[in-house]
């Protein structure tokens, strides 16, 4: 099955390999998810031929690597059927797997959709603002759930890679090390964090952000108090400014689903596929 994956890749029938792949390894899934979204763009003329034929390198790359790491005897190649939807009853038996959302506040709404469809699928979701004790750190609280919950679920968003704290994502060491995690799932909510012109844009509106911060606490000063959480403030600012790039890249070469405009279906479909396996 390798070498026939292989063999599609190098002719250029690369949704006919990520199909193959997709049965073999759950990131193969995904990989055929962001392919599918890319072609999708392309189709709808919001990304170019070269920003597609990128995507496809990208894509192709990533897949070859997926293989290297499957045994030479993977598993027999299973049928195309669409692998079944966890449902309630088997929940019902004691068997919830548990999913973690993290998400930035001004994609509430969205972020209840996701909750909603993925409980429907019958996984045990938390969010933040359900869980959340009065006075609780919000480093601990992310961290004991990614300890506790079986899979992160993290939306990503313009909203979310604009923001100073973005449930944790913004420090790069612990980002890499969810996305090195196989049960860490990104989730797109939109494109535009992908291009160049939001990289700049979004730098430009940190810096903007610290400098207003900055002014604030030398208001603070004249007034004769410290401003220590406007201090913490600017120091996670500055460590998402640092580390964007990081970050960006690091999305644009994992396997990241996309939920955007009308693929919310299709993508929370993957996502399921993905936990329920």
């Amino acid at each position: 099955m390798k070498a026939v994956i292989q063999q599609l890749i190098a002719e250029g029938r690369t949704d006919e390999a990520l199909q193959k792949l997709a049965d073999l390894h759950n990131d193969g899934i995904l990989l055929l998810s962001r392919y599918n979204a890319g072609k999708k763009q392309y189709n709808n003329g919001l990304i170019d031929f070269n920003d597609w034929s990128r995507a496809q390198a990208q894509i192709n790359y990533a897949a070859l690597e997926l293989l290297k790491s499957l045994p030479n005897d993977g598993p027999a190649p299973a049928t195309n059927d669409p692998a079944p939807v966890p449902s309630n009853n088997s929940a019902a038996a004691g068997n919830k797997k548990k999913v973690f959302i993290s998400y930035n506040h001004k994609d509430k709404d969205t972020c209840d959709k996701v909750k909603a469809f993925l409980e429907n699928a019958g996984f045990e979701v938390n969010i933040d603002r359900e869980k959340m004790e009065a006075g609780q750190s919000i480093a601990d609280f992310i961290k004991s759930n990614i300890k506790s919950n079986g899979y992160i679920v993290s939306l990503v968003s313009e909203n979310s890679l604009k923001s100073g704290w973005v449930g944790m994502e913004s420090t790069a060491s612990l980002f890499a090390e969810w996305i090195a995690d196989k049960h860490f799932i990104p989730v797109a909510l939109d494109s535009r964090w992908s291009s160049s012109e939001f990289f700049i844009e979004a730098l430009t509106y940190i810096n903007d952000s610290v400098k207003q911060k900055k002014a604030d606490i030398k208001k603070a000063e004249k007034l004769g108090a410290r401003a220590p959480q406007i201090e913490s403030q600017i120091e996670r600012l500055l460590d998402l400014r640092d580390n964007l790039g990081k970050i960006l890249e690091k999305l644009q070469s994992v396997l990241t689903v996309s939920i955007a405009e009308n693929a919310f279906d299709d993508g929370m479909q993957q996502v399921v596929k993905v936990i329920g396996k």
